[in-house]
């Protein structure tokens, strides 16, 4: 729902009856687009995998990325 003044995250739920997704996340839209809170978590640290496999069919295909230092 926010930040503290140190930068520590806040949270929020919202709850709701069963089978409210649908209002829940107008809801929760809703806030985001009111208070502009929300912002977009750095992924830096993150690699992306050098093999890439698909398996369909009963037959697996694997492509190797190259890998860049």
């Amino acid at each position: 729902m926010g930040y503290t003044s140190d930068g520590t995250p806040m949270g929020i739920q919202f709850m709701g009856e069963l089978l409210s997704e649908q209002k829940l996340l107008s809801f929760a839209y809703a806030f985001e687009q009111a208070t502009h809170f929300r912002m977009a978590p750095d992924l830096s640290f993150v690699h992306e995998p050098t093999v890439l496999a698909l398996i369909g069919l009963g037959y697996i295909f694997i492509r190797r990325r190259p890998v860049t230092p």
